[in-house]
């Protein structure tokens, strides 16, 4: 619950950038790139591989293309999910706020 809070809560203009899918019943929160398509949603989790400081999958719900992110140990500590929403939130400006503009890891 602490990361979908966290993804919901996110500075605009990428909280504004980000639709969350439905709330977790267990340890995976899901998300995409708001809008039509799906690729806005490949191009962040691209970038989010790319970078390679955290491992998020990709699913579909109804039809469209959503991020998950799975906290699967039970040793993960809250410094962790919070790299991985740091992660996320710099990928999102670096793709969906200003993607001519490259940002530098």
């Amino acid at each position: 619950r602490y990361c979908y809070d966290r993804l919901r809560h996110m500075e605009p203009p990428s909280m504004l950038l980000l639709e969350m899918g439905p709330a977790p019943q267990l340890s995976c929160v899901t998300f995409r790139a708001r809008g039509p398509g799906d690729d806005a949603t490949q191009r962040l989790l691209d970038d989010i591989l790319r970078r390679g400081r955290v491992l998020l999958s990709s699913t579909r719900l109804k039809g469209q293309l959503f991020l998950r992110l799975c906290i699967l140990c039970l040793r993960t500590h809250r410094a962790d999910v919070d790299t991985a929403i740091d992660e996320i939130a710099h990928s999102v400006a670096a793709i969906l706020v200003a993607p001519s503009t490259p940002v530098e890891a």
